[in-house]
């Protein structure tokens, strides 16, 4: 069972499995849907965490203008899961949590 949702009378029309990689661990999606989305069917609801707070981040808007869920996909970092369409092998990592020492670094350098 997974956590998608089908319109209306699309179940017999869905896309073609594929393999992708989270943080290095082998993960299946559907071929050209959101990389969010196939995450979010898996259960995955932290694709990162805020900069400042460190509290978690994940999908807000699902179409692509608030941010909130950035990733580094295909070693491009920051790139918004909600608009990257999922492709066999393809590479998406979280974005690693700021520590208190990045946070006050950033902090001298404004």
């Amino acid at each position: 069972m997974t956590g998608r949702l089908h319109g209306i009378g699309s179940a017999e029309r869905q896309s073609p499995t594929v393999q992708f990689y989270l943080d290095g661990k082998i993960v299946t999606g559907m071929v050209g849907e959101p990389v969010a989305m196939s995450l979010w069917a898996l259960g995955e609801r932290t694709l990162g965490w805020n900069e400042e707070s460190g509290e978690p981040r994940g999908v807000f808007c699902n179409i692509g203008h608030c941010f909130e869920c950035r990733m580094t996909i295909a070693g491009q970092p920051d790139q918004r899961a909600c608009l990257y369409p999922v492709r066999e092998g393809l590479e998406v990592r979280r974005q690693p949590r700021p520590s208190a020492l990045t946070i006050v670094d950033g902090m001298t350098r404004l």
